[in-house]
C-alpha cells in the first residue's frame, strides 16, 4: 500500500513535532494508527468519536481489516470506536480489564478489590495519623527551641552585665591600691617634718 495522505493532527492536541515522534514510538497501536491513517481509506460518514473531534486525527480512516478506524486506535482505544460491534467492543474491554490486572495485579474478584481498597485506606489513615504526629512533635520541638533561644538570649544579656560588672570591681580596685601606695609616702613625710620642729625647739 502506498501512502494516501499526510496524518494531519488535530491543532493544539500536540505539543510539538518531537513530542509528537515521540508518542508514535511509544506504542505498537500509535504506528499502526499511523501507517492506517496514511495509507487507509477517508470514511464517508466519520465514527462517533471523529465526529465529536475527540481523536488526535483529523480524518476518519479506515482499513481492512482493523475494526476500528485509525484514529480511535491511536493509544490503544480501538475498542472505543462505534465502527466495532458491541460483540466488539465488549471482548476488548475484557482484554483491556486483563491487561490491567495482570500489569498491575489488580484482583478480578470484586470482594477482593474492595478488601484491598480497604486495606489501601487503613494504610494511608495510620500513616497520616503518624504524620499528625510527627507534625506535633515537630511544633513542641519548634517551640522547645524557642523557649532555649530566649533563655539563651538572657544569659548572653547577664554574662554582659557581670562583664561590666567585673570592669568596674577591677578599675575601684586600681584606685585603692593606688591609694595606699600614696599613703606611707605622706606618713613619712609627716613624721619628717615632726623631727625638725622638735630639733628646733630643743
Amino acid at each position: 500500500m502506498m501512502p494516501k495522505r499526510e496524518p494531519w493532527v488535530v491543532k493544539g492536541r500536540f505539543v510539538d513535532g518531537n513530542y509528537f515522534d515521540y508518542l508514535i514510538g511509544l506504542s505498537i497501536e500509535n504506528v499502526e494508527a499511523i501507517l492506517a491513517q496514511t495509507m487507509g481509506d477517508q470514511s464517508d460518514d466519520k465514527c462517533t468519536n471523529c465526529h465529536y473531534g475527540e481523536t488526535p486525527f483529523k480524518v476518519c480512516v479506515q482499513v481492512p481489516g482493523m475494526a476500528a478506524c485509525a484514529p480511535c486506535h491511536w493509544g490503544g482505544l480501538g475498542f472505543c470506536c462505534s465502527f466495532n460491534s458491541e460483540k466488539d467492543i465488549r471482548k476488548a474491554c475484557n482484554e483491556r480489564v486483563i491487561l490491567y490486572q495482570n500489569k498491575f495485579g489488580i484482583s478480578s474478584n470484586l470482594n477482593d478489590v474492595k478488601m484491598e481498597i480497604t486495606s489501601a485506606c487503613q494504610k494511608h489513615d495510620e500513616e497520616m495519623n503518624q504524620l499528625g504526629g510527627l507534625i506535633d512533635s515537630a511544633e513542641m520541638l519548634r517551640a522547645t527551641m524557642a523557649v532555649l533561644h530566649k533563655e539563651h538570649t538572657r544569659t548572653a544579656n547577664l554574662a554582659d552585665k557581670i562583664d561590666n560588672a567585673h570592669d568596674i570591681l577591677l578599675q575601684s580596685t586600681r584606685c585603692v591600691l593606688d591609694t595606699m601606695k600614696k599613703k606611707p609616702a605622706r606618713l613619712e613625710q609627716y613624721i619628717e617634718e615632726c623631727k625638725d620642729l622638735s630639733d628646733k625647739v630643743v
